[in-house]
């Protein structure tokens, strides 16, 4: 069952197709290891995320196979050596290639392409990967990629969509007609990514942010995280800017989100989030206030977004980059919550009126 709280893990996921549940360091809590030198040691194959890729039997040189190659050690990216990258074996006679990433902030991931000689059918195809430190070999792992008619990452897509539209609160406040939307695009290109009228883009410190007022900020981040996702929906409907309309609109629609998007995180009260005293209690305890705009926003941008990111927008790798870190505070908690002691997590005999995991204010049955 899908809920608010699954819909920011899964945008999260949206924004690197597709980062697998496994992938996710809130869900694969990996243990802290040493490494002497930067020399990485061998890993076990229960702490590689390989256990699933796939990619559609229609895909064309180029496209990449859903599922990443994702480094164990990523939740601690100065442990990794900046001469770690995936290799294919050279044995290997498989219709890809490897491409290594890194993000900005350092962490090792690798994709499949699939490459120009590739004649796919469907059926399993196994690849043999190699981790190396420069020369050096240090493990090898072969995962299987599933050739399908439709792949998981499809479903999940739609699925979601699904789940969102039937939820009004994630469509978006605000229903924007084309000519208020021209006047948006044109507001945020003047103003760098700013909505007129709020304090909150001029603050560049905690005390600044105090200065405002916590009753104050918190309206003003609800507001424009409801004005970014409403923009953001209306690629789901607009003759214009929607993505049934032409792409050159969409495009400048896009352009304009992204600079909206990486505005709001640079001013948004992230550090310690649960703790910050830049807003009311009631707002950081209720962190659905900001992700749920924040989240539907950024599902119904990927699909362009990806593609954008693909050919090389550095506007749009910023704003993939500035989601991820905004919706880190849908797994954060107050202290004093975050005691065994204090809250029940999980009532075994009584499920109706159990918590579950804190994720937000919601008490959501499972």
């Amino acid at each position: 069952m899908l809920n608010k709280t699954r819909l920011a893990c899964l945008v999260l996921l949206s924004l690197n197709p597709p980062l697998y549940a496994s992938e996710l360091p809130f869900m694969a809590m990996l243990e802290e290891r040493t490494s002497t030198s930067n020399q990485v040691q061998a890993l076990s194959s229960a702490d590689y995320t390989h256990e699933y890729f796939d990619i559609d039997v229609n895909a064309k040189a180029g496209d990449a196979v859903f599922g990443r190659l994702n480094h164990p050690l990523n939740y601690k990216p100065s442990y990794i050596s900046s001469t770690l990258h995936y290799e294919i074996s050279e044995s290997e006679n498989a219709p890809f290639e490897i491409r290594n990433q890194r993000d900005d902030k350092g962490r090792l991931f690798a994709e499949l392409v699939l490459n120009e000689q590739a004649d796919l059918s469907q059926g399993q195809y196994p690849v043999s990967i190699v981790l190396k430190d420069g020369d050096t070999k240090i493990e090898s792992r072969t995962i299987t990629v599933q050739v399908v008619s439709e792949t998981q990452w499809s479903l999940l897509h739609q699925r979601a969509m699904s789940f969102l539209e039937g939820e009004k609160r994630l469509q978006g406040l605000f229903v924007y007609a084309d000519d208020e939307i021209e006047d948006y695009i044109q507001e945020l290109n003047d103003n760098d990514g700013a909505f007129e009228g709020m304090d909150f883009y001029h603050a560049h410190s905690e005390d600044e942010l105090l200065d405002i007022r916590p009753r104050v900020l918190g309206k003003e981040l609800m507001l424009a995280a409801n004005q970014i996702n409403s923009l953001a929906y209306a690629l789901t409907y607009s003759d214009q800017f929607g993505y049934q309309g032409e792409a050159p609109e969409r495009k400048r629609l896009m352009r304009a989100l992204y600079k909206a998007i990486n505005r709001y995180t640079a001013h948004f009260p992230l550090q310690d989030f649960a703790n910050t005293p830049t807003l009311m209690h009631n707002m950081s305890t209720h962190q659905w206030r900001f992700t749920d705009p924040i989240s539907a926003a950024g599902f119904v941008m990927s699909p362009a977004m990806n593609r954008d990111i693909v050919n090389g927008e550095s506007l749009a790798k910023r704003a993939k980059a500035s989601f991820q870190d905004l919706l880190q505070i849908a797994f954060d908690i107050p202290y004093r919550q975050r005691q065994p002691e204090y809250n029940r997590y999980y009532l075994s005999e009584d499920l109706k009126r159990s918590p579950g995991a804190w994720a937000d204010a919601t008490v959501i049955t499972v």
